[in-house]
């Protein structure tokens, strides 16, 4: 992320005030408060530069609800309930799926994922 310089002082100034009151002030907080500024001046590039963040954020939330998902998936094999592990797993590929077809995540990737939770299922009903 590029800010520029005023925005470098205004970050320095709130870092300093947080650590006074004993706060720690992270990178994500400061990029809630400020807004990143674009340094490109060309036309083409600014627009590019506003898709470019809308479809990170569109990324974000299909990646975040795909990782959930496939953490339950990893958490019902784990109780060593088949019923309810074959359910979660079967959701978790359909969101692996959707992820892949919408491009969010690599093909393969998404092969390998799948491929690691059906073995982890399979040892589980083979016991």
């Amino acid at each position: 992320m590029r800010f520029a310089a005023s925005t470098w002082s205004l970050i320095e100034s709130l870092v300093w005030t947080e650590s006074q009151t004993s706060c720690k002030l992270t990178a994500r907080r400061i990029g809630l408060i400020l807004e990143e500024v674009d340094l490109a001046n060309i036309k083409s590039q600014i627009k590019r530069n506003r898709q470019n963040e809308k479809k990170r954020l569109r990324n974000r939330i299909v990646r975040g609800t795909t990782r959930s998902v496939v953490k339950n998936a990893h958490k019902a094999i784990e109780t060593g309930e088949v019923e309810t592990s074959q359910g979660a797993v079967l959701s978790a590929i359909s969101a692996l799926d959707e992820a892949a077809q919408k491009g969010v995540l690599h093909k393969n990737n998404v092969a390998r994922r799948k491929s690691r939770l059906m073995k982890r299922l399979a040892a589980l009903t083979t016991k």
